[in-house]
């Protein structure tokens, strides 16, 4: 059975018996959190929240509020009222609910509707932003999936006072692996490059992306720079075992690559352009040193 998708309500818990009712809880994982630090609390665990339903007293400033939150980013924010005024309606979208409910003219089957229609957007939005995440021919997020991703990152790693790796892979004498076999050789090759560097970044934090044509990134949060270097070193001894033939370079006579690795303690004076830097700058030494290796830095 599939999990399902959590709905978070911002409310006193004597009115989520409004919100709350036992269709929806068929249909959603429903829970209340009566505090902006409790629902950041259930954001902190794995499991995302789908939608927030926001009914409280200082409604506009609530969603204001969450709005700002960098750990509910991208989150849909629905404002609920009972009577409320034009004021309150304009207020609670300008503040950067998705939409406004007044559960004063409705019947639970009509408030019913309008989430499951709401959270039926949000999904479907969803669907349509990860294929336009993901690279198509490894099926791995892209580059623009990975900057998003490594922001984010880089300020919760801020927040909560932890490292962040970056390891940088690229596939030694690629050009001349596909002129000389192929463009279809050169495909199978890629897949299996990105399945052999994924199955060295298991951790659920953890995240591959193709960086370029033939560069793969993996982004270790939380990881201090010894692990990364054995992840890195890993991930060359698991190519050149893949034994994909290759006449054509110079670093052996199978596929390899060279590998960067860069770890840093981010703060909030700079970004994560200069993490980038220096592993590119690595992984550049990798590669002057003839490849097949991993070179890193601890910033």
């Amino acid at each position: 059975m599939m999990d399902r998708p959590l709905l978070v309500a911002l409310a006193p818990h004597t009115e989520c018996e409004v919100l709350f009712s036992s269709k929806l809880e068929d249909e959603f994982h429903l829970v209340n959190a009566e505090t902006l630090q409790e629902l950041l609390r259930i954001a902190d665990d794995k499991k995302p929240i789908s939608m927030i339903l926001v009914y409280t007293p200082l409604l506009v400033e609530d969603c204001a509020e969450l709005r700002s939150s960098d750990a509910l980013v991208g989150i849909p924010i629905v404002a609920i009222a009972k009577f409320g005024s034009e004021q309150l309606q304009d207020g609670s979208i300008h503040a950067g609910a998705i939409d406004y409910i007044d559960v004063g003219n409705l019947t639970s089957t009509v408030l019913e509707a309008r989430i499951r229609s709401l959270y039926e957007l949000k999904r479907n939005r969803d669907q349509l932003t990860e294929v336009a995440r993901l690279d198509a021919l490894t099926g791995i997020p892209n580059r623009n999936s990975f900057d998003e991703t490594i922001s984010l990152e880089w300020r919760r790693c801020c927040r909560d006072f932890n490292v962040l790796s970056v390891i940088m892979v690229d596939i030694d004498a690629f050009s001349s692996f596909n002129d000389h076999y192929g463009a279809g050789v050169g495909d199978n090759c890629l897949k299996r490059i990105t399945s052999a560097i994924e199955n060295n970044c298991l951790r659920a934090a953890d995240i591959v992306a193709r960086y370029d044509n033939d560069e793969f990134v993996a982004l270790l949060p939380c990881t201090e720079f010894e692990n990364a270097l054995r992840v890195a070193e890993n991930i060359c001894r698991a190519v050149s075992s893949l034994n994909l033939i290759h006449e054509y370079s110079d670093c052996a006579d199978v596929v390899t690559v060279s590998v960067g690795i860069a770890t840093i303690d981010p703060t909030q004076d700079q970004g994560y352009k200069a993490l980038i830097h220096e592993v590119k700058e690595v992984l550049h030494m990798a590669q002057h040193k003839g490849g097949n290796q991993a070179q890193g830095v601890e910033l």
